[in-house]
């Protein structure tokens, strides 16, 4: 693979190629599907895009007011002036 070293780094190439590879093998099994419903990530980034970057559940019970966080940062830095955060 022959590239642009000031547009790509290593690793976005190696990903590119690693997807190309991915969707020429979909395509060869599949040949009857349009190219724009075969898989073009591998299996790991799939997952990592559908399970681990969308994680977002958070503890609703932790969830506080405003003034409960204000609360809470002058309990853990009583002496610091709040202007000069």
């Amino acid at each position: 693979m022959e590239y642009n070293t000031d547009l790509f780094d290593r690793s976005t190439v190696d990903r590119m190629v690693r997807q190309y590879l991915t969707i020429l093998g979909e395509a060869v099994k599949n040949e009857n599907t349009p190219i724009s419903r075969l898989q073009w990530l591998t299996t790991q980034e799939r997952h990592q895009q559908l399970f681990e970057w969308n994680d977002t559940s958070t503890d609703r019970l932790r969830v506080r007011c405003m003034h409960e966080l204000f609360e809470e940062q002058v309990q853990r830095t009583p002496d610091v002036n709040a202007g000069s955060v």
